[in-house]
Formats: C-alpha cells, sequence, structure tokens
C-alpha cells in the first residue's frame, strides 16, 4: 500500500515514467551516498524506533515474525535507512502506483524473510526470532551502504538517460 500511495503521489504532482525528473533518483542517492561516505553532513527524516523485541515472548515467533515484517515492511514506522529514501523516491520519480507497490514490496520482502528463515538456522530446531539490529552503524556498515547508494547512482543515470 505505500509504494502504490508513492507512486500516486507521484501521478498527482505530475511526473511520468518518461522525463528529466527522472534525474532526481540519482542526485537523491548520489546525496545519500556523499552523506554515507562522510563527505556532506545533512539530516534526513527518520524515526529512531525499532520492532519490539518483547513481541517474540508475547505472541510466539510465528506471529512475531509476521509483525516485525509489517513493521518494518511498511518503511516509515521504524528506522529508516538511506536506502528507503531513493526507493520512495523512486516510487514516486515513476509515478506508477503498481510499479512502487512491487518495488515496495520487493524491500518488504528484503527486510522480512531474514526474520522468517533465521530461526530455520538457529538452535535447537524450534527456532530463535532475529532481534533487530542495533540502531547505530558500523563504519562496515556505513561503507557497504555508501557502495550501494553510489551503484544506484550509475543504475539511476542509465534509466534517466534511457527515457
Amino acid at each position: 500500500m505505500v509504494g502504490a500511495l508513492l507512486g500516486q503521489i507521484g501521478s498527482w504532482l505530475g511526473a511520468t515514467p518518461h522525463g528529466a525528473h527522472l534525474y532526481v533518483l540519482p542526485l537523491v542517492a548520489a546525496a545519500l551516498a556523499l552523506r554515507e561516505y562522510g563527505w556532506l553532513r545533512f539530516p534526513i527524516p527518520n524515526r529512531r524506533r525499532q520492532t519490539e523485541k518483547v513481541w517474540a515472548h508475547d505472541f510466539g515467533f510465528t506471529v512475531a515474525a509476521l509483525m516485525w515484517g509489517l513493521d518494518i515492511g511498511l518503511g516509515f514506522a521504524t528506522h529508516i535507512s538511506p536506502g528507503f529514501w531513493v526507493l520512495a523516491t523512486g516510487a514516486v520519480a515513476l509515478a506508477d502506483p503498481r510499479f512502487g507497490a512491487l518495488l515496495l514490496l520487493a524491500y518488504w520482502i528484503g527486510r522480512a524473510l531474514p526474520v522468517w528463515v533465521g530461526p530455520l538456522f538457529e538452535g535447537d530446531g524450534e527456532g530463535v526470532a532475529c532481534p533487530p539490529r542495533d540502531l547505530n552503524k558500523t563504519a562496515s556498515d556505513r561503507g557497504l551502504e555508501a557502495a550501494i547508494l553510489t551503484w544506484t547512482v550509475a543504475v539511476g543515470l542509465v534509466v534517466a538517460m534511457a527515457s
């Protein structure tokens, strides 16, 4: 629903799947990459909130995994990574609710899947739900995020130039 809404917002703003506005995506990705490299400093809108760890004990691991997936899958409900802002920008820039829905569905699956399958590889076979990561990034986290954003700049430029 979030992706479809973002795509619809792009449509309401007059964006089309083709045009100069597509250069916004690589520009946003470049600014965020420079931020992650430490070359630019600026705040990004963010919620300093994680999913509730107690859900696994209160509701059981299967239900907690679903609740975690729904919570983090909304995108804007918990800690927002710079890469998510690029996805949100892409959904708006391409101005297609279907594409936005698919884009954010892929994001949701990527965030929820490790929580769902993680317990299969842990402990006594009963599984232990994976707790959310700490919000404090390590240098390698920032480096990986910056590299992914740099790649996104390149892909975004190719897409924008091809349109």
